[in-house]
């Protein structure tokens, strides 16, 4: 199984109570350290690999990589890293077995990538329309997903949206995702999608919704609706 944005790793102890390994990654070198603290707690074998060199040019930020170098395959493995663009990492993957199942969340990942330069070079639309880079994350997902997962493997995104309104709303956005991620070209077909409503980030204390380091993020308002999505698609 391979998760990606484990943060502080309640969900990899879940995950890993019906699967004896994984491999877990994270952009984010303090949650790395909450993960491995918090599994060791549940009595899980873990292996945490720090890889990241943080070079802060306020106020952006650009993250350089060293090789994943693993000691024991046989431990839950935590590792630094970008499954977006760091192509070391994304070639140690490819080098692996492949997997059964990709979990990914990408929730809030827009407020942590809009001062990470790499992305802000990749990604021009980054900083100009919100709903389209992470729409885009989600097709590079696929993408790379393709090449990793065995036949009948499944991925799983789960993502912060906007609330569907009603049953037409849920089947335009479904066959949208299709269209958009190109999920026949990649093999994949969509067996499960749906969502459960959320609070608005805009009406909870200390969520910086607005700016971050004075780099613009993103506009939410107080009446837009929030849900959490699921899509679960599986590998022809």
């Amino acid at each position: 199984m391979l998760e990606i944005g484990c943060g502080g790793g309640i969900s990899t102890h879940h995950l890993l109570k019906n699967n004896s390994i994984s491999v877990s990654i994270d952009e984010n070198p303090s949650m790395i350290n909450y993960a491995s603290d918090y599994l060791k707690s549940k009595n899980h074998k873990v292996e945490t690999i720090k890889r990241a060199k943080l070079i802060f040019n306020n106020p952006t930020y650009k993250i350089e990589y060293s090789e994943v170098q693993v000691e024991n395959k046989n431990k839950t493995l935590l590792i630094e890293g970008d499954f977006l663009t760091d192509k070391k990492l994304i070639n140690w993957l490819y080098r692996q077995d492949k997997f059964d199942a990709i979990i990914c969340w990408f929730i809030g990942v827009h407020g942590v990538m809009v001062a990470n330069e790499t992305h802000r070079n990749q990604y021009d639309y980054l900083q100009h329309n919100p709903t389209i880079y992470r729409m885009n994350l989600h097709r590079e997902l696929f993408i790379k997903s393709s090449k990793l997962l065995k036949a009948d493997g499944i991925v799983s995104i789960i993502d912060r949206t906007q609330f569907f309104k009603n049953d037409l709303e849920k089947s335009s956005a479904l066959e949208y995702v299709k269209s958009y991620y190109q999920l026949e070209n990649y093999g994949f077909e969509v067996v499960y999608m749906d969502q459960k409503e959320i609070d608005n980030p805009a009406k909870i204390k200390g969520v910086p919704v607005k700016k971050i380091n004075n780099i613009h993020v993103v506009n939410v308002e107080p009446e837009d609706r929030f849900a959490l999505t699921s899509i679960i698609c599986m590998k022809k």
